[in-house]
């Protein structure tokens, strides 16, 4: 919740990454949220799941900016999914 709220003051970060295995579903609804917020849904996000909330995949609100990926994943798929995110950004 502070993380969003700190967007809405300012440009904090080209990306954020919300992470479902450590916070549960909260992360779904908060990249939801992210993807709805004025301020917010042209950032790019990626949800990053564990391995038991794959079925979250579906419920999560996507565009080309905004990724799901899920675990397990190596961090070169997490940068590039980042870096595929940020430039998809810069194209809207």
């Amino acid at each position: 919740q502070r993380a969003i709220a700190r967007f809405q003051d300012q440009h904090v970060a080209d990306c954020i990454l919300f992470c479902a295995n450590h916070i549960g579903d909260s992360a779904l609804v908060k990249f939801n949220d992210f993807g709805s917020l004025d301020r917010t849904r042209r950032i790019a996000a990626i949800l990053l799941l564990g391995e038991k909330q794959h079925s979250w995949q579906e419920k999560a609100q996507t565009a080309s900016h905004r990724d799901v990926l899920a675990m397990p994943v190596g961090m070169k798929a997490v940068r590039a999914a980042i870096q595929r995110c940020i430039a998809n950004t810069a194209q809207k």
